[in-house]
């Protein structure tokens, strides 16, 4: 067991640095999209979820 220490503990690191390093840079782009789920669904609030995530969505790749 000793033997695989070490490499089970860098692969953990890993993969906690790159979730960290991921969350972090989208953190901006997210909140905006939950806001924009949260304006539209007060707006429209008889259209369906699924409506509202895509209209979102279509509206964060047009302003890119």
């Amino acid at each position: 067991m000793k033997k695989y220490s070490t490499p089970i503990s860098i692969l953990i690191g890993s993969m906690v640095i790159g979730l960290s390093i991921y969350f972090g840079l989208t953190y901006e782009v997210r909140a905006d999209f939950k806001q924009c789920i949260k304006n539209f669904t007060a707006k429209y609030s008889d259209m369906d979820n699924k409506k509202i995530i895509k209209l979102c969505d279509n509206l964060r790749v047009l302003n890119k």
